[in-house]
This record gives structure tokens, C-alpha cells and sequence, in this order.
């Protein structure tokens, strides 16, 4: 008897397990019921230090709307908070000044648009002509700041209701990405301030402008000097390599939105549903969050004399203080 009450114990046991498995299998597999919930996947941003406490659990889950505008709301929040003590340590108080030429307005969304070269620009600018119902590729047909006289800028900087949006990048990867697009790919129009830079700081009189001439370039003369109109030699594409303190002036403006390369897939879904734009409307080619690190730091390693890499650190330490990017030991 007491053999059968123990077969039955252990029975009845077995079938709770199976039982509670089942249920948790279930609802591991629950898909969501309505079109306000979707999928979260992780993102790994690349030595982006704002990101631990602020990135989607890890695995896929189940987040709704609200949740993902909460968390991106306090991703900005902290994002906005840093730059600003950023700029008050630093003692910078920009006025607004060389900004009009890189802004664009969307009136139709009350958007103001500040461009850093280098940051995924191209898609943004395919984004933007989605929203302005555009359908060219890249030329926007939408206002540029400089063609407003100063009272319209300074209004459209202030008034609440006008949402401001930067991209900003890696700085050293950024730098990399203007050599590869700027100085590597020589067409013909670029010859003039290619061949200042190799004749300049070439290391091979015979070869290409390699990666360590333009690091030299970069720590010997100033990146932020204006372009030299009258010397075809010098005539070049500084604004691509230009700190973005100096390009979009985050210590005058508080933007709204400061995306982040390596974030941008969540950034611009978050500034999307921010302005209301209709849900067909998505950011196009979304930068890989994982990029070839191998092959980018080849082109670091190979910079001569070494001490170049301190001095073009050092060149661009606030845009790496500013945007919360950690100082890129593995290049060094």
C-alpha cells in the first residue's frame, strides 16, 4: 500500500513539472497581440559610456511603446544633462554663429536639423526627404538657416515647439570615415588638397596619401580653420573632419535629440514617433553597432610617429567629453 501511495506521490510530481514547463514555454513564445508592441533586440554601442544603464534587456522581449519612449526619453535626458556640464565645466558659451550654413528646417514637422559630415548624413538626408514628401535621394528641398535673417534663427532656436536633432560619432572613427570618403578615394576634384597634404606631411613621395599623412595633417595645421578661398592648393573639405563643438555648437543650442551613431537605429525611431511622422517612415541602412574594430584599428596602429595619435586625441577631446565617448585606448 504504502509502495502504491509513493508511485502516486511521485506521479502527481512529475505532472506539476511538465505541467509548469509548459506554461513557461508558452509564454516565452507569447507574440504580442497588438501593433503598439514589437520585438526589442540588444545593441552593444562601441565606447558609448552613457549606454549601460540605458540599453534594452538583454534577449528578446516583449516592450510596448510607452516603454521604449520612457527609456529613450531618459537616454536623451542624459544625454542633454552631460553636454551641458560638459559645457559649463569647460566654460564654453557659444554664440550661435557659423551653425546657419549646416542647419536645415522641416516646417511641415517643426524640425531643426544640424549636420555633422561623417554621421550618417546621407541616410538622414534620405529620411528627411521621406518626411518632406521628396522624392529625390539627397537633394532636401528644405530651408537652410542662413538664408534667414538673424531675429527668424534666433526665433525658431527658441521657440518650444521647434524639436532640434544632431548625429554625432565616434570621433576617431568619424576621422577615419572622412580620410577613407575624402583623401583616400582621390577623384579628380580632390587632387589640389590631396596633393597639399601628401606633398606637405607624405611620408612616400611615390605612393598615396596614407592614413598617418592625414593625422598629420590634422595635429600640424588647424582642422577648424576656414577654408582658404583663394588658394586652389588649400581648398579643402575641413567641415568633415570639424570638431562638432565648432559645427553644430552644442554648448548654444539644447538639442532635443542627440543621436548617436552607434545608436542610431533606436535614436531615429525615438525621434520619429517624437514629431509623429507616419509609421512607414524609417531610418534606411542602419549603421552596424558592431563594426570591424580589427580593421579600423589597423589604420590607427599604422599612424608614425606615434605621439601623432596623443596630439589628434587631444585635437578632438572635447567632441569625446561632450557626447560621453570613452578616450580610445585601444588605438594607442
Amino acid at each position: 500500500m504504502a509502495f502504491k501511495v509513493l508511485k502516486a506521490v511521485i506521479f502527481l510530481t512529475f505532472a506539476v513539472i511538465l505541467v509548469s514547463c509548459f506554461c513557461s514555454s508558452s509564454f516565452l513564445i507569447q507574440k504580442p497581440t497588438n501593433h503598439s508592441k514589437r520585438v526589442a533586440t540588444d545593441y552593444y554601442p562601441l565606447r558609448l559610456n552613457d549606454s549601460t544603464s540605458l540599453r534594452a534587456p538583454k534577449g528578446s522581449f516583449i516592450e510596448d511603446s510607452n516603454s521604449f519612449m520612457r527609456r529613450m526619453e531618459e537616454r536623451m535626458s542624459r544625454r542633454r544633462l552631460h553636454v551641458q556640464k560638459i559645457c559649463k565645466a569647460k566654460g564654453y558659451s557659444d554664440e550661435v554663429s557659423l551653425i546657419r550654413n549646416r542647419v536645415t528646417y522641416l516646417e511641415k514637422f517643426k524640425v531643426l536639423f544640424c549636420q555633422n559630415p561623417k554621421t550618417g548624413i546621407t541616410n538622414m538626408k534620405k529620411l528627411f526627404n521621406k518626411l518632406a514628401n521628396y522624392e529625390q535621394d539627397l537633394k532636401v528641398p528644405l530651408e537652410k538657416l542662413y538664408q534667414f535673417d538673424r531675429p527668424k534663427v534666433f526665433n525658431l532656436l527658441s521657440k518650444p515647439d521647434v524639436l532640434k536633432l544632431t548625429v554625432v560619432r565616434e570621433p576617431f572613427e568619424r576621422i577615419l570615415s572622412a580620410y577613407r570618403a575624402r583623401i583616400y578615394v582621390a577623384e579628380p576634384w580632390k587632387k589640389p588638397f590631396i596633393n597639399y597634404i601628401h606633398r606637405s606631411f607624405g611620408t612616400n613621395s611615390s605612393g598615396p596619401t596614407t592614413f598617418s599623412d592625414f593625422v598629420s595633417y590634422l595635429v600640424n595645421e588647424d582642422p577648424s580653420e576656414p577654408e582658404i578661398k583663394g588658394n586652389l592648393e588649400k581648398i579643402n573639405f575641413n567641415y568633415h573632419w570639424k570638431k562638432y563643438r565648432e559645427l553644430c555648437q552644442p554648448c548654444a543650442i539644447d538639442y532635443d535629440v542627440i543621436a548617436h551613431l552607434e545608436t542610431i537605429e533606436e535614436d531615429s525611431r525615438y525621434f520619429l514617433q517624437l514629431i509623429g511622422a507616419p509609421p512607414n517612415i524609417t531610418l534606411a541602412g542602419a549603421y552596424k553597432s558592431t563594426p570591424n574594430l580589427g580593421k579600423i584599428k589597423s589604420y590607427f596602429t599604422s599612424v608614425l610617429p606615434r605621439e601623432n595619435l596623443e596630439r589628434l586625441y587631444g585635437k578632438f577631446e572635447d567632441d569625446y567629453l561632450l557626447f560621453n565617448y570613452s578616450r580610445p585606448t585601444d588605438f594607442f
